[in-house]
């Protein structure tokens, strides 16, 4: 059950990770970084605190 879990918050971290990656140019401007670095981020403490209280 955890690895389920577990999986889909590693598939939210590379998905975060490609984000970032995208090259400046590409990006319409740094704001739409910082709009998403906390959505994903408030979804990752969602998803580990389903986890640390048994999934």
């Amino acid at each position: 059950m955890y690895e389920e879990y577990f999986q889909k918050a590693i598939e939210e971290l590379v998905d975060l990770w490609d984000k970032c990656l995208i090259p400046q140019c590409e990006l319409e401007s740094a704001d739409e970084v910082y709009e998403l670095l906390p959505q994903e981020v408030s979804r990752l403490q969602e998803l580990y605190v389903k986890c640390a209280n048994g999934c």
